[in-house]
């Protein structure tokens, strides 16, 4: 559990970063510390909620490995047909994470003088980047994987 929670901390810390940096590309210039509240306030219904899940389908016999029951793998399991990066992504994007990044367009428009077409970039341009890396580092483990079994 200490470790979930400081990797959750982590992740927010480099969202923030992200998301700040991106604000600053935009033209805007928002205290880092503005930022990071805000993600934080919109992170907010995405941490509660999805712990209420998390802890409903542990009790109900979920594997929780396999992802989110509200991520989109859980709901369209076939989605990703087999593809290891793609399921990796899908099992992250979950109704509530999507919710939240819907949240942070107004947080960054409260924050900062950015319209709401920039606003919505700005995000657009965090949660593409970040799922870049998360599929990276989902193809860099299967490569591994692959590479580790054919030895």
């Amino acid at each position: 559990f200490p470790g979930v929670v400081l990797m959750a901390g982590l992740a927010w810390i480099a969202e923030t970063a992200l998301l700040w940096i991106l604000t600053r590309l935009a033209g805007q210039a928002p205290s880092y510390m503005a930022v990071l509240c805000s993600t934080g306030y919109a992170n907010m219904p995405s941490a509660l909620l999805g712990s209420v899940v998390a802890a409903i389908t542990i009790l109900a016999g979920y594997d929780l490995s396999q992802g989110s029951p509200l991520s989109l793998d859980g709901l369209w399991p076939g989605l990703a047909a087999g593809d290891a990066v793609l399921t990796s992504i899908l099992q992250l994007i979950d109704l509530f994470t999507l919710w939240s990044l819907v949240l942070t367009v107004p947080a960054l428009q409260a924050i900062s003088a950015l319209t709401p077409g920039r606003a919505k970039l700005v995000v657009a341009a965090q949660a593409a980047i970040t799922l870049g890396i998360i599929a990276g580092f989902a193809a860099l483990v299967e490569a591994v994987s692959q590479l580790m079994s054919s030895l």
